[in-house]
């Protein structure tokens, strides 16, 4: 898998060619590809990272709280039944 560290270096490789050309319009050409690569290594990272809003993949089914309620108080009782038979 391709990371966004991959086209950052690659971005820098561009820079320095750049930086060293004779011709301008060479030099312009290799910035501009730099630029494409440094954004896509940056799409790639905020890709990679989990959105704060995104759920759980697997999420527990949980009931509500008034339901687990009722239902600890309906056992409640036959708890109560079987302490006073003994």
């Amino acid at each position: 898998m391709v990371t966004g560290n991959y086209y950052r270096q690659l971005a820098q490789r561009l820079l320095e060619s750049a930086a060293a050309a004779d011709d301008p319009m060479i030099a312009e050409r290799l910035r501009a590809r730099a630029e494409e690569y440094r954004l896509l290594a940056e799409t790639i990272e905020q890709d990679a990272m989990p959105s704060p809003l995104t759920p759980p993949l697997d999420p527990a089914p949980q009931q509500p709280q008034q339901q687990q309620q009722q239902q600890q108080q309906q056992q409640r009782p036959a708890n109560a039944d079987e302490d006073g038979k003994d």
